[in-house]
């Protein structure tokens, strides 16, 4: 049964946890914490796959995976196995501007060398309500190399229908806070949300522009909300859980809500993706650093892979240079993938488009409905900052848009020709 499996999970990480965070009062503001670490072109994070699934009214836990091959192994004794040492801590306060938290949660627990290919799942719970919510801090610390990263993540209980109550109960991927698969997989998951008997998968098959540059408000990305067809949502012989099938590539949305306003994604995505697995997958970016005319060039050369060479080597000068501004230029494409897609890949989101040109931030700060990106040192004149306002939208909850202003206008320019020299 899909509710007894979970509270098992419960069960067994309660018994794992060695202790609970009662006697301490935390320093900080979840807002005021500088997350640009994470954000770090080489920023190998320990914690990979974060979400929160939403129990009942009152309960709430807050699931992860471990990324065993960053950890440090280390013996205590010669003939012994190599280990690693990892806590958990979680801490859940009731907004983003207080310092003072609600529940809280964590573990200790090691691994040997030899399970380095083996990534397990973990779980913690916590106090949430409906209605509510929340700001989650989650640290994880190595404490063989004796480091620490720290994941600021929104949990949102405002109604019964949204995704936190929806669980993937098959091998479906997932890639910051969206979850895919191949078109033709079969999507297993569980609901414990409202109506269940109403739950209906619809199909949206479109494909968004890129974001226009920052000093422009042509091209908004305006998000087409009219599904394109219905697909049958069947029951599976277990309780709570269901199915369905993804025939194409395309966003998947499964709702039991009459509205239609929130519910859980699945975006069925061919190719590499995230990654850069072809010369196709190579064109789209390219149109932040090229004019129209040039692109246009490129996308209708009959040789499309001869064409994109050409540009890049016509840029660089020279083959090696070449090579480098191409390992740059789609390592940050792969990097805003990961990290920013919502309802279309992260390249083509508004931070996807900053982070690509300007490179990773020196400052950001996550509040509940915005995020700003510093350039340089806070509160210096010659310092860029972008901020973000986070939009309602019922595909993600990762969906930020970009506040223009023809201030930026000499800033990108300066930039795009600093990938163009």
């Amino acid at each position: 049964m899909f509710r007894q499996a979970t509270k098992t999970k419960i069960l067994i990480a309660s018994t794992i946890a060695l202790f609970a965070i009662v006697a301490c009062k935390p320093y900080i503001q979840v807002a005021s914490e500088n997350i640009a670490g994470s954000y770090a072109e080489d920023f190998t994070p320990l914690l990979i796959e974060p979400s929160t699934v939403h129990l009942n009214d009152s309960e709430s836990i807050f699931t992860f995976k471990l990324s065993p091959e960053q950890f440090l192994y280390l013996r205590e004794k010669s003939g012994e196995p190599f280990k690693a040492s990892v806590s958990v801590r979680l801490l859940i306060f009731d907004s983003f501007n207080t310092d003072k938290w609600s529940d809280s949660s964590s573990f200790h627990h090691s691994f040997e060398k030899s399970t380095i290919n083996f990534i397990k799942d973990y779980s913690l719970s916590f106090k949430a309500y409906t209605g509510n919510t929340y700001a989650a801090l989650v640290s994880v610390s190595d404490n063989n190399k004796e480091i620490k990263q720290n994941y600021i993540i929104g949990v949102d209980k405002t109604d019964r229908y949204d995704a936190n109550w929806f669980v993937s109960l098959n091998s479906t991927s997932k890639v910051g806070s969206i979850r895919y698969c191949q078109p033709g997989d079969t999507v297993l998951f569980g609901y414990l949300g409202n109506n269940p008997e109403h739950l209906k998968c619809y199909f949206y098959n479109d494909s968004f522009d890129i974001p226009s540059p920052p000093f422009s408000y042509e091209n908004s990305m305006n998000l087409k909300l009219k599904e394109d067809s219905l697909l049958a949502v069947s029951k599976t012989t277990k309780e709570s859980e269901f199915q369905f099938i993804t025939d194409k590539k395309g966003v998947y949305f499964v709702s039991a809500d009459e509205n239609m306003q929130s519910g859980f994604t699945i975006f069925a995505i061919d190719g590499g993706f995230p990654e850069i697995a072809t010369h196709s997958d190579m064109l789209g970016p390219m149109r932040y650093i090229t004019s129209q005319k040039e692109f246009l060039r490129i996308a209708q050369s009959e040789n499309i892979q001869a064409a994109i060479e050409e540009f890049w080597l016509k840029i660089g000068s020279h083959e090696e240079n070449a090579r480098n501004l191409i390992k740059k230029f789609y390592t940050r494409v792969v990097i805003a993938n990961r990290m920013f897609s919502s309802y279309t890949e992260g390249w083509k989101t508004d931070r996807g488009m900053i982070y690509i040109i300007f490179g990773p931030p020196n400052i950001v700060y996550r509040g509940s409905n915005q995020e700003s990106w510093i350039y340089g040192e806070e509160n210096n004149f010659f310092s860029i900052t972008f901020t973000f306002e986070k939009l309602k939208n019922k595909f993600t909850n990762n969906d930020y848009f970009l506040q223009r202003t023809p201030v930026y206008k000499d800033n990108w320019y300066r930039a795009v020709d600093i990938w163009r020299q």
